[in-house]
């Protein structure tokens, strides 16, 4: 008797266990008007834990209720040099709750997205497309991400398109006194709440439920003025070894200009050779059409972005060396 007993609260256990708190039709009516699709969660914890290394928790639950709305239920990441990917992983529920495939990292792919216009870039992405038999159905996708540098700092965008609602999200910003962050939301009305944490450490924290699904149509406003989403810049950062400051705009300017230390020496053979081609024109703007038919028969575009190299441009030497550079280059040279 005690055997039986034992084997059916096992199966009992084991059946409770198998389904989990993502039930389709638990959500309000109210969130299914115009929508395709339903972020049940959004929880985001960013830590910045100093001015050179931010760490991104986020875990997403997004129930699919029609064909629509499968772009939702795929997960996409892009990361780089400067940042990396941790602990991705997923799983999809049925309409019950009940798990019918968990995903580990193995079945992401991790590609190249090298832009259409650059020759060279060290972008790339993570990213798994989900599958089903029926709808409605749940995703929940868990991962974390590191950056190397604050100067980039994740943007909290809960309500991720059109035709989508929110039932619950939050956003926890954890940093240190002595690096004070900047935001900006939109959309949420609220100010954010404000704590302590551990000895130095500031925490902010924002929070929406219950938001309803918005139509695409035409001559609407743009997405800033009508989803909830949170702006972040830590005030002290380092990106590729050069220190900086966000505290205003002067200070921002200060940094980008130290970007250009030693990067505008041309050879002496190139700044003879200018002189002697506008030695005999008077007007600026013949000097000017002068320089414009030089630039252009010496010079081409071609964009490699590295690192900070979408900051930085090349030294005018090399290009004037190689005859090539993006626009920041060619504008310096």
């Amino acid at each position: 008797m005690f055997k039986k007993t034992l084997i059916l609260l096992i199966i009992l256990i084991v059946s409770v266990n198998s389904y989990s708190q993502w039930v389709s039709s638990e959500i309000p009516d109210s969130l299914k008007i115009n929508a395709d699709a339903v972020v049940r969660l959004y929880e985001s914890v960013c830590k910045i834990e100093s001015p050179n290394k931010i760490v991104l928790s986020e875990k997403r639950v997004i129930t699919v209720l029609n064909e629509k709305g499968l772009k939702y239920a795929n997960f996409y990441e892009s990361y780089d040099k400067n940042s990396k990917i941790n602990n991705v992983k997923g799983v999809i529920y049925d309409s019950n709750g009940k798990s019918i495939k968990k995903t580990k990292r193995s079945d992401f792919n991790d590609v190249s997205i090298v832009s259409d216009f650059s020759l060279y870039e060290a972008n790339r992405a993570i990213y798994c497309e989900a599958f089903t038999l029926a709808y409605p159905f749940t995703v929940e996708y868990e991962f974390e991400e590191i950056w190397n540098t604050s100067f980039y700092t994740p943007t909290w965008f809960p309500m991720i398109g059109y035709r989508i609602a929110v039932q619950n999200a939050s956003l926890k910003v954890e940093y240190q006194h002595d690096n004070p962050i900047k935001y900006k939301s939109f959309n949420i009305g609220a100010k954010p709440l404000e704590s302590k944490g551990d000895v130095g450490q500031e925490i902010l924290a924002w929070t929406i439920k219950n938001r309803k699904a918005l139509e695409d149509e035409p001559f609407s406003l743009n997405l800033i003025n009508q989803f909830p989403l949170v702006f972040l810049a830590s005030e002290n950062f380092i990106f590729e070894g050069y220190q900086g400051s966000l505290a205003s705009w002067n200070s921002y300017g200060q940094w980008l200009s130290k970007l250009l230390d030693r990067r505008q020496n041309l050879s002496q053979k190139t700044i003879d050779e200018i002189l002697t081609l506008t030695k005999n024109v008077s007007s600026e703007k013949g000097k000017l059409k002068v320089l414009f038919n030089y630039l252009q028969s010496h010079t081409r575009y071609v964009s490699i972005q590295l690192g900070i190299g979408g900051f930085q441009p090349f030294p005018a030497s090399d290009v004037e060396k190689f005859g090539y550079g993006d626009c920041k280059a060619l504008t310096n040279y």
